[in-house]
């Protein structure tokens, strides 16, 4: 059990990547967000890394006539063709992942997501504070976790980068692509920092209100 159980799970976790990026691809074709509901306001933060992807599929693009042509044989050219095609397709799926996969101010919440692989919603009455703050960070993996005294911070960061600072009423757990993790407070990106948190000081302010 303990063999299999390794290769089993990664090729799930595989599987539904792959998944994931076909899907983007549909819903960005469509010009659909898959989660956005009624209420929603939708906010990218895809600009801090949208130059590399297009770099990346550019590159891609290019390789496909170039290996076509260098390679004689001809078997060889069709599995090439349909290899770098595919790369291709991927790489727009992981762009239209961050691009239809928003984050979303919900009547009942923030809606806190980094393309399929985060999708996590803040009620407003968990959220104490919010406010704009630039950070940078050593590492670029899209989920990290920092121990403090406080408590536990959830960072969800775009190119190395985090611009907004959201302090819970008291810890809070959510389900995070490695599991259920409780956090006291998380910093996450946003391509327009002043404009969400101005929008969430609105709902929480409703909030208190009520």
């Amino acid at each position: 059990m303990n063999v299999i159980g390794p290769p089993v799970a990664l090729a799930r976790h595989a599987i539904r990547f792959e998944l994931g990026v076909w899907r983007s691809l549909y819903f960005l074709v469509r010009r659909r967000d898959p989660g956005a509901g009624p209420g929603a306001e939708r906010f990218s933060y895809v600009k801090a890394v949208e130059l590399l992807f297009w770099v990346f599929i550019i590159v891609s693009a290019i390789e496909i006539p170039i290996a076509h042509m260098l390679v004689p044989w001809e078997p060889v050219k069709i599995a090439l063709l349909a290899v770098g095609f595919w790369g291709l397709m991927w790489m727009v799926g992981m762009l239209a992942a961050y691009k239809v996969h928003t984050h979303l101010v919900e009547p009942v919440g923030l809606r806190l997501r980094n393309g399929f692989t985060l999708d996590i919603t803040i009620p407003w009455e968990a959220i104490s504070s919010v406010s704009v703050r630039e950070r940078s960070r050593e590492r670029s993996r899209a989920v990290q976790l920092d121990e403090t005294d406080t408590g536990t911070t959830l960072n969800v960061v775009v190119a190395s980068r985090t611009n907004i600072d959201l302090i819970l009423q008291r810890p809070f757990t959510v389900t995070l692509p490695r599991g259920v993790q409780t956090v006291t407070t998380v910093r996450f990106f946003a391509d327009e920092p002043r404009t969400l948190v101005k929008r969430m000081r609105t709902n929480l302010a409703a909030q208190v209100q009520r």
